[in-house]
C-alpha cells in the first residue's frame, strides 16, 4: 500500500512530471491510500483518479464533505465505469448531499464486476439511503467483503439491511461495531447469517 500524501492542484504541475508520475506508479505500485489528502482540492483526483484506473487493484480514497460530493461522485464514475482491475474500495466517514448521490453511488458500484471489498465505515447514511444500500447488496453477485461498521440507523433499518444480506450469497466478510443495531437488536439474525448454511464470518469492530 503507497500512501499518497502531497497537497498540491493539477494545473501546477508540469506535463513532464505528470508523464514520470504516470510511467512509474503503472509499473510498480497496485495500491493507494490518499487518506492525508483530505483537504486537496478535487482536482487533484480528477488527475490522479484516471492516471491509475487501468493498474490499480485497491484504492482508499479520503473524507470529503457534502460539498464536494457532487464533484467526488463524478471522478468516481469515471474511475469505476469500466474499470477492470479495481478490487478494493474504501471510502469511509464520507457525506453525500442527498438520497440521489447516494442511489448514483450504489448505481455505479452495481455495474462494476470487479470490485470483491467495499468499506464505507463510518459514512452518513440517513435511513431512507440504508433502504438503497439494502437494494444493492440484495442483487449484487461480486462482493465478498462489506465494511459498514459506525453507520448510523435505527432498528426497521437495520432489519431491511439485515434482509438484504441474508438474500446476497457472494458476501464472505462482514464488519459491523459491537453496537450496533445488528447486535443489539437482531442477535438471532445475526446468528442465522453465521451459521454454516450462510457461511458469512462476522467481524466486530470496538
Amino acid at each position: 500500500m503507497v500512501f499518497i500524501f502531497f497537497e498540491t492542484n493539477s494545473e501546477s504541475i508540469p506535463e513532464s512530471i505528470k508523464a514520470a508520475w504516470t510511467d512509474f506508479i503503472s509499473k510498480n505500485i497496485k495500491s493507494f491510500d490518499f487518506d492525508m489528502l483530505t483537504n486537496s482540492s478535487t482536482s487533484v483526483f480528477a488527475l490522479i483518479l484516471p492516471a491509475i484506473k487501468d493498474f490499480a487493484t485497491e484504492v482508499k480514497l479520503p473524507y470529503f464533505n457534502n460539498e464536494d460530493s457532487k464533484d467526488m461522485l463524478e471522478i468516481i464514475k469515471t474511475f469505476l465505469e469500466g474499470n477492470t482491475v479495481l478490487t478494493s474500495l474504501s471510502i469511509e466517514v464520507n457525506n453525500f448531499r442527498s438520497k440521489e448521490e447516494v442511489a448514483e453511488f450504489f448505481r455505479i458500484i452495481k455495474n462494476n464486476k470487479t470490485l470483491k471489498s467495499l468499506n464505507i465505515l463510518y459514512s452518513f447514511l440517513r435511513n431512507e439511503e440504508i433502504r438503497i444500500l439494502a437494494n444493492f447488496l440484495a442483487a449484487n453477485d461480486t462482493l465478498t467483503e462489506l465494511n459498514i461498521a459506525y453507520i448510523s440507523y435505527n432498528k426497521d433499518s437495520a432489519k431491511i439491511l439485515l434482509e438484504a444480506i441474508q438474500k446476497n450469497r457472494s458476501l464472505k466478510k462482514l464488519f459491523i461495531s459491537k453496537s450496533d443495531k445488528f447486535k443489539v437488536d437482531h442477535p438471532d439474525d445475526l446468528k442465522k447469517l453465521s451459521s454454516d448454511v450462510q457461511k458469512l464470518e462476522i467481524i466486530y469492530l470496538p
